[in-house]
């Protein structure tokens, strides 16, 4: 230690040993250590002009001090060994390497003079605590951010370079496979391409080989110039026991010698990686052209001769680069604070609350307080378990999106439950491969088949990004976010204006929900929920399914989906002359419910015929009173869910069943020869009586008194008279194909199905949903139209050769 002596006349006498007194010589010290001089840690100021004794410019007391959130570093750190007769040369010595770390500087240089000028720091590169950690690869420090010496810091400022989270900002290159596979002896092979719950399945003993080519590594970031430092396989999926044997292939179908490999599938579905450290090449060398070429796959078979069901949902490849130097997920939590994983180290995702924690060469992975998962480190992948927040997850390898959580699997996050939400993600891909969904009506594939992308998902919710299935910051605090598809924000709330028939205000809210419900015993506008239901109705459904469609392109799939086909495909089952968007697009379900329609159900604006109301209706529609022969009175409103729920539900329609799919999605058919009351769609708000006696409809119904009786196998169908269940002279028991289900229901203004605002001779509209089956319809009243024959309804002969010409079978009310 190099020993300082101050003598009472200002010299300094400089002594390069250990000279530990200066027995005898008045006004002497002995300066056996830096803090001597400088202080411990030297005092942070501007400058080092000042009166404090020892102070010097920058951030020493963050790096030297030992305080709370301070890191007690030695000086020899970052500056060379004092014990030298030059430390007082006027120059400032910086260590090299700074920290030992191999490569690490100060942008000042090794050495530079001593300045009592303001501050003027720069920063230090490739040290281990300004960084994204170390490279499995070269050991070094990997790219990271650094701050300017005397600034403050905080997580972003030392991590993730041009973050704005502090997390490595590194990505894996990991791709999946996008050719066909080639296959012996496994049932759907294609099922082992993508993470959708689908899988390609071995059950034989032979070992036959399932070959996986075509890695999209260019698209997933693999650059002419890269290193190739290690490759990884990994496999999703599930077996009863057994191992697999994984090897590589450069040629599409022949094993590289020395490259297989064997792991054991788990027996519940989970991931397995098949490598033996991150800087494994597979018992060969690799450029970028080899991995990029459409022959470099991966080849899969039983290790075994023991038939032990195999079932492989995916297989991904990760590649290991200089630039990519270890295994990362952290741009998929960006949406989280550094504190939900880190909470030894940052309670505020901002500042550190444990030094020994923080930038001691390993991982301090604890979780936040309402969030869980077991963390277990591994160098080929650390694996999270009994998350909150997602599955069974391998750190760099697992890629979560919509489809991979939103399969039924265990939810155990706190803001969801605290919320009242459900204790299991909803399985939203078995809804949408039912019979009927949204992306079902587009393919027309068998449900077992159906493929369902995160991209389908996000075509109508705002929770994640359409192109790489990520979530947003919104997703995850318990509530659902849905989009607007006109404008691509989220829906805004709406109020009602009072007005009769009246009409919905879009306000300037964001509206945001857990799982709604729509009590299906009470009007709507008694439903403490329906303006949560208005909102999603108005700004969300009936904003896609209008004559525009989905005009923002968020609300479509990438590359393939247009305003009238978000989910890139014609809608198939259109017969026809279709409805007024057109063959195999969007249906246009608006200009049903438009209130300046001669029939429509009261879903955009309220209804004034006069016959829905008392004795003709179903609870709770059967409590509202109207004036027979008065058209100036406006019932209540409806929902879509007072129709599309699940079949006879009469309670609460909870959840979003009717809107990613179902077996069903209406309360009972439309049309369907022979139904019964408690089966037909319309028998759920309308008390239309299904007797054998002549006294049908029920009193005020212009259908009273006649030759005919709806309990026949013809009259019992509502379509029969109320719809487009005719052709030609024949009455159709089968149903009619969409969208015309749907324009007979919804509403409509033209007796002419196609032909927009066809009339009866006369002028007469088709009210009350009557449109060709009468040869003549006159309503008491009709707005807008002349009535040439105000008390009657015939049918001399017509299509449906029923007469009803008698006075006494009454109009049933006014429109």
């Amino acid at each position: 230690m190099l020993n300082v002596f101050k003598e009472k006349y200002g010299k300094i006498l400089l002594v390069a040993g250990a000279i530990t007194a200066c027995a005898g010589i008045p006004g002497t010290a002995s300066a056996l250590t830096c803090v001597d001089c400088h202080g411990n840690p030297p005092v942070d100021n501007a400058s080092r002009v000042g009166g404090t004794v020892g102070q010097f410019p920058g951030s020493h007391n963050k790096h030297a001090g030992s305080g709370t959130g301070q890191y007690a570093y030695a000086c020899t750190k970052c500056h060379v060994n004092n014990a030298a007769a030059n430390h007082s040369n006027g120059n400032i010595d910086m260590a090299v390497p700074i920290n030992g770390n191999t490569g690490a500087t100060y942008g000042k240089g090794t050495s530079f003079a001593v300045s009592n000028n303001a501050l003027a720091g720069q920063t230090c590169s490739a040290t281990y605590c300004h960084s994204d950690g170390t490279s499995v690869a070269t050991g070094a420090a990997a790219t990271g951010s650094s701050p300017n010496w005397g600034t403050s810091t905080t997580c972003t400022s030392c991590h993730g370079s041009g973050g704005t989270t502090g997390a490595p900002s590194y990505t894996n290159v990991r791709a999946n496979p996008t050719a066909v596979p080639t296959s012996t002896g496994w049932t759907t092979g294609t099922n082992a391409m993508v993470e959708d719950g689908l899988y390609a399945v071995y059950n034989t003993t032979t070992q036959q080989p399932l070959v996986l080519t075509t890695f999209n590594l260019t698209g997933a970031g693999l650059t002419t110039g890269d290193t190739i430092t290690g490759i990884s396989v990994s496999v999703h999926g599930l077996a009863a026991s057994g191992l697999i044997n994984v090897a590589l292939t450069k040629t599409g179908n022949t094993t590289i010698a020395g490259t297989a490999k064997t792991a054991t599938m788990p027996t519940t579905d989970g991931w397995v990686t098949v490598n033996t450290t991150p800087t494994d090449l597979w018992g060969t060398t690799w450029t970028v052209a080899d991995l990029q070429a459409a022959n470099f796959g991966v080849i899969v078979k039983d290790n075994d001769t023991t038939a032990s069901n195999i079932q492989i949902d995916c297989v991904r490849v990760v590649v290991y680069t200089a630039a990519e130097p270890k295994m990362n997920s952290h741009a998929s939590h960006a949406s989280k604070t550094c504190d939900v994983c880190h909470n030894a180290t940052t309670t505020d995702g901002t500042t550190i609350a444990t030094t020994a924690n923080h930038a001691a060469g390993s991982y301090s992975v604890v979780a936040k307080t309402g969030t869980t998962f077991t963390y277990a480190y591994n160098v080929a992948g650390s694996t999270c378990s009994t998350v909150s927040c997602h599955g069974n997850a391998i750190w760099g390898v697992s890629v979560f999106n919509c489809v991979s959580c939103h399969n039924g699997v265990l939810n155990t996050s706190a803001a969801t439950q605290a919320l009242g939400g459900p204790t299991t993600r909803r399985n939203v891909v078995a809804e949408m491969k039912s019979t009927w969904s949204h992306k079902r009506s587009t393919n027309g594939g068998t449900p077992a088949n159906t493929v369902v992308n995160a991209a389908d998902c996000i075509v109508c919710h705002m929770e994640g990004d359409k192109t790489t299935g990520k979530t947003t910051a919104v997703h995850g605090n318990g509530y659902i976010n849905l989009r607007d598809p006109d404008t691509g924000n989220n829906i805004k709330n709406v109020t009602w204006n009072g007005a009769t028939p009246g009409a919905y205000v879009e306000g300037t809210t964001d509206v945001q929900f857990t799982q709604f419900s729509r009590n299906l015993g009470v009007l709507l506008e008694n439903d403490p929920n329906w303006l949560i239901i208005a909102a999603i109705q108005q700004n969300h459904c009936l904003k896609c399914h209008d004559a525009g469609g989905a005009t923002n392109a968020n609300a479509n799939v990438p590359t393939t989906g247009t305003p009238m086909r978000p989910f890139g495909v014609a809608i198939t089952g259109h017969v026809a002359p279709f409805n007024s968007n057109g063959s195999g697009n969007v249906v246009n379900v608006v200009a049903g419910f438009t209130t300046t329609n001669a029939s429509y159900h009261p879903v955009i604006g309220k209804q004034n015929n006069s016959y829905v109301q008392g004795a003709q209706m179903v609870a709770p529609y059967s409590g509202v009173t109207k004036t027979n022969g008065n058209n100036t009175q406006y019932g209540p409103l409806m929902s879509c869910w007072d129709c599309h729920a699940t079949l006879g539900q009469t309670g609460v329609q909870t959840a979003t069943v009717t809107a990613h799919g179902g077996a069903v999605t209406l309360r009972g058919p439309i049309r369907a020869a022979g139904t019964t009351a408690t089966t037909n769609l319309c028998v759920n708000c309308h008390a239309t009586k299904y007797a054998t006696t002549s006294t049908q409809h029920g009193t005020g119904s212009a259908f009273t008194v006649g030759k005919s009786n709806m309990g026949t196998t013809t009259f019992n169908n509502c379509s029969y008279c109320h719809g487009y269940g005719v052709v030609g002279a024949t009455y159709s028991a089968t149903s009619v194909a969409r969208p015309l289900r749907m324009e007979e229901a919804h509403g409509f203004n033209d007796r002419v199905v196609g032909t927009v605002g066809s009339k009866w001779s006369g002028g007469n509209r088709p009210y009350a949903f009557i449109r060709n089956t009468l040869s003549n319809w006159s309503p008491k009243s009709a707005v807008g139209d002349t009535i040439s024959s105000p008390s009657t309804c015939t049918g001399t002969g017509g299509t449906c050769g029923n007469d009803m010409s008698n006075s006494s079978n009454g109009l049933g009310g006014v429109y």
